[in-house]
C-alpha cells in the first residue's frame, strides 16, 4: 500500500516530541515524549540543541537531576529543548526498541540516561541536495549544570562565515541579497544565542562573525567601537544600515533582526488532501519548513484516494502537499529532483518515491 509504506518511511526519519513532564511537571521548559511517534515527530525541528532525559519511575537519580534541569533548563532558554522519554510509560516494539537503546536491558538501572541532538548547519547536504537530519550525541559524565551547559556550547552550530580579511568580506557582501548581518566580538566562542539565531533565520539573513584580531575588516567599520556589536549591511549597497550593540540575548536580538530579515513564508492552508504548493513559492516553502515535507506531483485534474488517506495519516508529524506538475515554473522543481514524466509521484523530502 501506498500510504503504509510511505507512513513507515517518513517514521523512520524522524525523532523527538513533547507535552507534560513525570519528574520535572513544575518546569515548562521541560516536555514529555508522549509516544514513539511522538518522538519522532519533531527530529527536523532542527534550529535549538535538543536534551532527551531517558527515565523510568521510581528512578531516585531521576529525582534527583530535577534541580539540575530546572535551572540549566532557564540558562539554555531559547537554545535548547529539554524533552523527557519515560521508558516505564512508554510501549516500544521490537523495531523501535532497537532505535532507543536507552530503554532496553543494558540500561537497566542506569537512568537517567541523556542524549543530545545537535541541529545541523545546512536544512539540505550541499553535495546532494538532501535534506539533513540532526546528529545525536550520547552524554557521558556528570549531569552537572556546568557540564550540561559546555556540552551544548560544544555541538551547537553556527551557520555563519567567519571574516579575518577584506577580500573575504567582499566576497560575503557579494552573495545572495539577503541583508547582512556582522557579530564583531572579542570572545573566543561565538555566543549561542548568535548561533541560534543563525540556523532560524537562515535563508532570511546572511551571517557573519568578525573577532577583535582581525583588525583589516574592522577598519571597514570605524563605527564600531565596543565588543560585541552587531552591524547590519543593507542586502543590495552592502552598506551598513544599523546597529545594535546591546546585550546578545535571543528575544532583543529576534526584535532587532526581524526588521531586516526577509519575510517568512506565509502559514500554508492545509485541507483534507494536504496542503497546495505553487511553483513561484516553493522553493521559499521547501527551505523554510522545518518539519518532514511529502509532496504529491500529480497532473491537473486527477485525483487519488490512497493520498487522501495518506494525508489524514501525517497529520501532526508531516506536511503533507500537492503541486501540479502542470503549472508553469514546476519543471524547474520536477529536473531539480530528476522527475522526467509525471502521472502520479510522491516526494518525501529528503527522497523521492514514484508510483
Amino acid at each position: 500500500r501506498i500510504d503504509g509504506t510511505l507512513r513507515t518511511l517518513v517514521l523512520t526519519a524522524l525523532i523527538l516530541g513533547a507535552c507534560y513532564s513525570y519528574y520535572f511537571e513544575n518546569n515548562e521548559r521541560v516536555a514529555e515524549v508522549k509516544s514513539y511517534d511522538d518522538l519522532l515527530a519533531k527530529i527536523l525541528d532542527n534550529v535549538k540543541v535538543k536534551i532527551i532525559i531517558f527515565v523510568t519511575r521510581d528512578c531516585e537519580r531521576c529525582e534527583q537531576l530535577g534541580e539540575v534541569v530546572n535551572e540549566t533548563s532557564s540558562s539554555l532558554a531559547g537554545v535548547a529543548q529539554f524533552l523527557e522519554f519515560d521508558c516505564t510509560k512508554i510501549e516500544l516494539n521490537d523495531r523501535q526498541k532497537a532505535a532507543v537503546p536507552q530503554c532496553g536491558p543494558e540500561f537497566e538501572g542506569l537512568h537517567p540516561q541523556m542524549t543530545f541532538f545537535e541541529p545541523p548547519v545546512h536544512k539540505r547536504d550541499p553535495a546532494t541536495g538532501r535534506r539533513t537530519i540532526p546528529r545525536e550525541w550520547r552524554f557521558q559524565g556528570i549531569a552537572s549544570i556546568g557540564e550540561i551547559n559546555s556540552f551544548v556550547k560544544k555541538i551547537a552550530p553556527a551557520a555563519r562565515t567567519l571574516l579575518n580579511t577584506t577580500s573575504e568580506l567582499e566576497e560575503f557582501i557579494a552573495t545572495p541579497k539577503l541583508a547582512k548581518v556582522l557579530l564583531f566580538s572579542n570572545r573566543r566562542d561565538t555566543p549561542l544565542a548568535f548561533r541560534t539565531l543563525t540556523l532560524e533565520y537562515r535563508r532570511r539573513l546572511a551571517f557573519a562573525e568578525v573577532k577583535h584580531t582581525s583588525v583589516s575588516v574592522l577598519k571597514e567599520f570605524p563605527s564600531v567601537t565596543r565588543f560585541p556589536t552587531v552591524v547590519v549591511l543593507d542586502g543590495e549597497t552592502g552598506r551598513p544600515i544599523d546597529t545594535y550593540t546591546g546585550e546578545i540575548q535571543i528575544e532583543k536580538l529576534q526584535d532587532f533582526l526581524e526588521k531586516y530579515a526577509r519575510p517568512a513564508p506565509a502559514e500554508l492552508e492545509v485541507g483534507e488532501e494536504g496542503a497546495v504548493l505553487l511553483p513561484d513559492t516553493l522553493e521559499d516553502v521547501v527551505e523554510s519548513y522545518e518539519k518532514m515535507m511529502v509532496i504529491a506531483v500529480q497532473r491537473k485534474g486527477k485525483k487519488y484516494k490512497s493520498w487522501k488517506r495518506l494525508v489524514k495519516e501525517l497529520t501532526g508529524f508531516a506536511l503533507a502537499a500537492t503541486l501540479d506538475a502542470d503549472e508553469t515554473g514546476a519543471e524547474r522543481f520536477l529536473k531539480q529532483f530528476s522527475i522526467k514524466t509525471v502521472s502520479y509521484t510522491h516526494l518525501t523530502l529528503p527522497t523521492i518515491y514514484s508510483v
